[in-house]
């Protein structure tokens, strides 16, 4: 289990590369930076965000990056909300960014 500082975007960046694998499952809550490394990467990854127009300013900022995210699935939902009845695969990796 590791940590990191709020706003340590570079070292969670650096984390991500290094244990995230093409197809990995991935899990986050809260959206962000964290969410293009994730879609990046090619984890088939679920981000929780209870923000509409963060997921549609990420989904745009992709699609001008050519970053795929075909794999993500955006779950507009506060995490206390939309975690207890998901239905996930098994995680490779699970980002908690707060809760919401």
């Amino acid at each position: 289990l590791e940590h990191f500082h709020a706003g340590d975007n570079v070292e969670l960046t650096r984390f991500l590369g290094r244990h995230v694998t093409e197809g990995a499952a991935t899990l986050e809550t809260g959206a962000g930076l964290s969410t293009i490394a994730f879609a990046g990467l090619g984890a088939r990854h679920i981000c929780v965000c209870p923000d509409a127009g963060e997921i549609e300013r990420i989904r745009a900022y992709c699609a001008g990056q050519d970053i795929p995210t075909r794999e993500v699935t955006f779950l507009n939902a506060l995490s206390e909300d939309a975690l207890p009845g998901l239905q996930a695969p098994p995680l490779d990796l699970v980002l908690i960014d707060g809760g919401h």
